[in-house]
């Protein structure tokens, strides 16, 4: 009777054992899993590129972003030389300057709260041509980025992508953005063209910048 009370009581401390082996292999899978997810997500080690998270050709995106499109009473100074017209879809408005080039495109969109947020946006901006930088190295740029008063009061950072592309051709696609960051509204001005056309209007869209009020 003593040896079966021994035997039972092996057996019972060996599935313990086992039990309490596998609890243990469990969370460490889990913990591996949940820092994979997190690194894809929002990664944290500053030498891991950045990745999109929204593409401009997804559909749901284009969607998303076509169902928060919000009125705006906004006002703004069209720079001299600029055609505006009448913006359709998520735009306030188009302005152009096809006297000088036929390639430079500005547009005004209004959204409602804060469309994603400036990382998220300056991140899907590079996508579009094609710059890729580090979490690091995105916020050394826009600690860099010039940034000004309007004649509204509006505190605007004028994001210059042209100044990534130091050793690309004058023909490589080039953008200049800001976001004006309003009560329950997100304002996006956006000029796109090539690293030239930023060169020639930069001044232009400043100017622009500043006029909103």
């Amino acid at each position: 009777m003593k040896n079966r009370t021994v035997t039972y009581c092996i057996l019972i401390l060996l599935i313990v054992t086992i039990i309490s082996c596998d609890d243990k292999g469990k969370m460490r899978v889990y913990h591996e899993l949940n820092d994979n997810l997190e690194e894809t997500r929002s990664p944290k080690d500053p030498e891991v590129p950045l990745k999109a998270s929204m593409q401009s050709d997804d559909p749901n995106i284009q969607k998303a972003l076509k169902d928060s499109v919000v009125k705006t009473d906004i006002k703004w100074q069209t720079p001299e030389g600029w055609v505006e017209k009448k913006g359709s879809g998520m735009r306030v408005a188009s302005l152009t300057a096809p006297s000088v080039s036929s390639s430079m495109e500005c547009s005004i969109v209004s959204l409602a709260g804060n469309a994603g947020g400036e990382q998220a946006n300056l991140m899907r901006w590079m996508r579009q041509i094609d710059i890729n930088l580090t979490s690091k190295e995105l916020l050394n740029f826009v600690k860099t980025q010039e940034k000004i008063t309007s004649k509204g009061g509006y505190e605007v950072t004028i994001y210059d992508f042209s100044k990534l592309q130091i050793n690309q051709s004058p023909e490589t696609p080039s953008m200049m953005a800001t976001i004006l960051s309003l009560e329950q509204k997100s304002i996006f001005i956006k000029m796109k063209g090539t690293k030239s056309d930023m060169s020639v209007f930069k001044n232009s869209f400043r100017k622009l910048c500043q006029s909103i009020k």
